[in-house]
């Protein structure tokens, strides 16, 4: 049965993160105690953040990746527009914006269940996913 312990679910995090930096071969951060925690990491070159808020959703993480600039063109808004109502529908992440000072980056972010006995292989195939894309992004080739 699942446990919806916020506490319970803050210790499943932190075993996450522990389990995916050390297959991944990044440092292990030392986490707190806070209501709303994340942890920062790069893997192949793409800058990645695993969140979780005790507050509200405690049952679930967030995986967030930086693709880069926004597109210029407004024919790829339109089609970055129409990935982002695909992927909402299927329920699988969806895409945003973070600005920081003049500089805006699109981010990729979707909630993974801390309840699921498989989560750190599925955290990572999602990492893999998202550096995969991420390329697509940077070449062009993403639409």
């Amino acid at each position: 049965m699942i446990s919806f312990d916020p506490f319970e679910q803050r210790a499943r995090f932190f075993n996450l993160v522990d389990d995916v930096c050390r297959a991944l071969d990044q440092p292990v951060p030392v986490l707190d105690a806070e209501d709303v925690m994340s942890v920062l990491f790069c893997f192949d070159e793409v800058r990645f953040e695993l969140s979780h808020d005790m507050t509200c959703n405690a049952d679930v993480m967030l995986l967030e990746c930086e693709f880069g600039s926004p597109p210029e063109s407004e024919e790829a808004l339109k089609g970055l527009m129409q990935a982002n109502l695909n992927l909402l529908r299927a329920a699988q992440g969806s895409f945003g914006l973070r600005r920081v000072g003049d500089l805006s980056t699109v981010t990729f972010g979707r909630y993974l269940p801390l309840g699921d006995h498989s989560l750190d292989i599925q955290v990572r195939a999602a990492i893999q996913a998202m550096v995969g894309h991420v390329r697509l992004w940077q070449t062009g080739a993403f639409f």
